[in-house]
């Protein structure tokens, strides 16, 4: 509760010739005319202009209060003045607050019309906003020709990806500016790109330059093909190490195994994947991936359903690079996940899988996908298939 001074019954319009003069107390002023109701609206906004940064701060903490729609446009439109910088971070707290869940098509209108100073702060803001509609609104603000522009572009997209957990969409969305004729784009996605992989405990792509967005198969690059890393250590003693007391011995013994394309260390793993932590249970699934062992097929379908998001997206990976049937009706029904991420994977995989079964579903999923991106794999996917067999 404020505790405002005793002259806060002083006239309105005084109170309105303090605040644009900017000779009043911005502690006391702009909350004395906020008690004013709705009559308060039109000085606020004209106090967005004051000479005092300190009023021009408090006139905007009021109009969050306030809550009035019709302050946003003003709000906005302060982005694009050089003095107001110091209060950009407000500003973007503020319009979040007001636009967020209920008016977001003023967000998206300016993302894709305001000046490149609006427009990057306007992909700030979207960068805290998650929700499937903004990866559309994100996307097609990656052709933005404002380099700083795009870069919070794919910023935001990077934010969105994580909490989605959704990187391939993310991947396949800026990997495509990595040819981008301007440098500065070029160096932008890059950046990104490298972001989300660092990001990524599960590694799921390890060179974010390999990624080619038109070519189907691409999307999850895969350096090593099973069994055929660069693999230099003693096997009987990498497993001893997966049984140490200390989580990055255990580590780093999973990674090193993962090269070997070793069925020995490939069963050794199989039995510690139900047991170990979250995070080594991805590394688990992705070294089992790897070294390609056929003994993994069941030990990776039974763990499949009870899965949790990313481990299910890590396991899809790996049915890709161990091959066979036995996954088939696992990816299948993994096209009605209600996760894209999932949805894409799954999609990916089954256009590798040489199945008639794969394909009739593929064509069927086809029909009822909405999700865009999520489309457009199903359509590579159908095009591999037809491509290749």
């Amino acid at each position: 509760m404020l505790n405002y001074p005793k002259n806060r019954k002083a006239p309105f319009r005084s109170l309105i010739r303090d605040l644009e003069s900017g000779n009043g107390d911005p502690e006391v002023v702009p909350y004395l005319i906020l008690q004013y109701g709705a009559k308060a609206l039109n000085p606020l906004i004209k106090g967005l202009n004051a000479p005092a940064v300190e009023m021009r701060l408090q006139c905007i903490d009021c109009l969050e209060k306030m809550g009035d729609i019709r302050a946003v446009k003003p709000l906005i439109s302060m982005f694009d003045l050089p003095e107001n910088i110091h209060l950009f971070w407000n500003l973007r707290e503020t319009i979040g607050q007001f636009c967020y869940w209920e008016r977001m098509d003023l967000i998206y209108k300016t993302l894709h019309s305001g000046s490149p100073v609006i427009r990057a702060n306007i992909a700030i803001i979207l960068a805290d906003y998650f929700d499937e509609n903004v990866f559309q609104e994100l996307e097609k603000a990656l052709k933005d020709k404002d380099v700083n522009v795009f870069s919070q572009v794919c910023s935001a997209l990077n934010s969105w990806s994580v909490f989605y957990h959704s990187e391939e969409i993310a991947f396949a969305a800026i990997s495509g500016y990595l040819t981008d004729n301007d440098p500065l784009n070029r160096a932008a996605a890059e950046k990104a790109l490298a972001i989300i992989a660092k990001q990524n405990a599960s590694v799921f792509i390890e060179n974010a330059n390999s990624i080619d967005n038109q070519t189907f198969g691409e999307i999850t690059t895969i350096n090593d093909p099973p069994g055929q890393g660069s693999f230099a250590g003693n096997i009987t003693e990498l497993i001893e190490q997966l049984r140490s007391p200390h989580p990055e011995v255990q580590l780093e013994a999973i990674r090193n195994l993962r090269k070997s394309g070793s069925g020995e260390a490939a069963i050794a793993l199989n039995s510690l994947l139900p047991d170990r932590n979250a995070f080594h249970r991805l590394e688990i699934v992705w070294a089992l991936g790897h070294i390609g062992d056929q003994s993994s097929v069941s030990v990776l379908v039974n763990v499949f359903p009870s899965a949790w998001l990313e481990l299910k997206a890590q396991i899809i990976r790996s049915f890709h690079l161990i091959g066979g049937k036995a996954f088939l009706s696992p990816l299948i029904g993994e096209l009605n996940d209600k996760h894209m991420k999932i949805r894409f994977l799954a999609a990916w995989a089954l256009g590798h899988q040489k199945s008639k079964k794969a394909l009739k579903t593929l064509k069927n999923a086809a029909l009822f996908e909405k999700n865009r991106y999520v489309m457009n794999n199903i359509q590579r996917a159908i095009n591999n298939y037809e491509k290749t067999n």
